[in-house]
């Protein structure tokens, strides 16, 4: 019966000790964390690739979120987007928790780990707080952001006073032993973290030459172009050429409103959604290669596709009527000269409202004027015939593109390698390239 005293005694938690449930409960947070933060990198591929990610609650802030200015110096300085961060933590932390939780469980002392836990819940609640404040700078709400930031801010609050225990007494060796787990983690994830596609990434923003110091010849610089490529991207460009060989061209028509020589080798019809983070983004590469290339040897032409039930009927969701007013004044402003940088200034003002709608068409035309445009049957006409084109396009998301009346990838250096081709997806330059990965989900989207 001694013996049994004893074992009791050395299984029960000592006076100020850390309480193992409460220690458990902040384990199953941090791994749900992880696990949620995992399926967020996902999304982010997706959305990085130009899909449409998942958003709980049917919010529209979340890719904003993702690609905005937090989100990007996160990844530019680090590495790893604030998701794979999100994964990092969740899995150090829930690990710390257990070992503090089984500690206290057989009544032993867990210094300097339970040190790192509070630690890690620390910088964990730390980081929800400059996740909102980014929030709120954008302007923008992300119901999958604040999943996961609920779900640490109650990590956070389980340790630090749900679990109680001691005052921590080495917090030196808290810290060593937290920055080493955590930088063991970081190591595993460097090489996926470094291959998630930076905002603007899958269009390869910076990969067209600036200089004036060009090639003499459209031939030479493709070459060059190449030449300069990372393996990586000379993968993503053989694979763009593969997707757009691919193709299936619609038959010719003429087009409503082009920016550009009409007798260019290259003729690009977009389709894009004002509110849509990607469509700005790729709205951004589309005035970087105009920049870059002879005027006579591209012209664009701009569709709508807006990302709403109510004026959209291959959409599901609705209550973003804003998006329907903004293409009605695209579609009423698409011959004024300035059409192409309404649709930067509606990019820039997202999230929208109609105010701010009518704030960017008004730069371009009286509000009288787009109040009767807006209401005419032929504006609804045109928005109809963009939808009913891009669906016979087969198109799945935006920004969506033809090349030539062909789908094609949004991938800024094929299309800037096209422009060089002069159309000619089978331009001799091309030979250099690996075979085409059509087997990759998010294939000819860069790296």
């Amino acid at each position: 019966m001694a013996k049994n005293q004893k074992r009791t005694q050395a299984k029960s938690p000592s006076a100020g000790a850390p309480r193992p449930l409460a220690l458990w409960v902040a384990t199953a947070l941090a791994l749900a964390t992880a696990a949620f933060a995992l399926f967020l990198w996902e999304q982010l591929l997706v959305a990085r690739s130009g899909g449409e990610p998942f958003c709980a609650l049917g919010a529209q802030g979340c890719a904003t979120l993702w690609d905005g200015v937090f989100a990007r110096a996160v990844q530019d300085w680090t590495g790893l987007p604030v998701a794979a961060w999100g994964v990092l933590w969740g899995v150090v932390s829930a690990g710390f928790a257990a070992f503090c939780a089984w500690r206290a469980q057989e009544g032993r002392a867990a210094e300097p780990a339970w040190s790192a836990l509070k630690l890690l819940a620390a910088s964990g609640a730390v980081v929800v707080v400059l996740l909102v404040a980014a929030g709120l700078q954008a302007d923008a709400f992300c119901s999958n952001c604040l999943i996961i930031q609920l779900a640490v801010a109650a990590f956070a609050g389980t340790v630090w006073l749900g679990a109680a225990g001691p005052a921590a007494q080495e917090w030196p060796n808290g810290v060593a032993l937290a920055g080493g787990i955590a930088a063991l983690a970081f190591a595993l994830l460097w090489v996926p973290g470094r291959n998630t596609p930076p905002a603007g990434g899958h269009l390869g923003a910076g990969l067209v030459p600036a200089s004036a110091a060009a090639p003499p010849s459209a031939d030479d610089a493709l070459s060059l172009m190449i030449s300069r490529l990372s393996e990586g991207d000379l993968q993503a460009l053989a694979t763009a050429l593969g997707l757009y060989r691919n193709g299936h061209p619609l038959p010719p028509r003429a087009p409503r409103a082009l920016l550009g020589d009409p007798q260019a080798p290259v003729q690009l019809t977009t389709f894009t959604d004002s509110g849509c983070s990607h469509c700005a983004i790729f709205h951004e590469a589309l005035e970087q290669l105009l920049k870059a290339v002879p005027k006579d040897s591209i012209a664009i032409e701009q569709r709508v596709f807006p990302l709403d039930a109510s004026c959209n009927p291959l959409v599901q969701r609705g209550g973003n009527d804003e998006l329907c007013l903004a293409a009605q004044v695209r579609v009423c402003l698409e011959q004024d000269p300035g059409a192409i940088h309404l649709a930067g200034w509606l990019h820039e003002a997202v999230p929208l409202s109609a105010k701010k709608v009518y704030q960017a068409a008004e730069r371009l035309a009286p509000r009288q004027a787009l109040d009767e445009c807006i209401a005419a049957p032929e504006t609804a006409a045109k928005i109809e015939d963009d939808i009913a084109l891009g669906q016979q396009a087969g198109i799945s998301g935006t920004p969506f593109l033809l090349l030539n009346g062909t789908p094609a990838p949004t991938y800024l250096p094929f299309l800037y390698a096209m422009v060089l081709a002069e159309g000619n997806a089978g331009h001799p330059a091309f030979a250099v390239l690996p075979e085409p990965d059509l087997s990759d989900p998010h294939a000819g989207h860069g790296h």
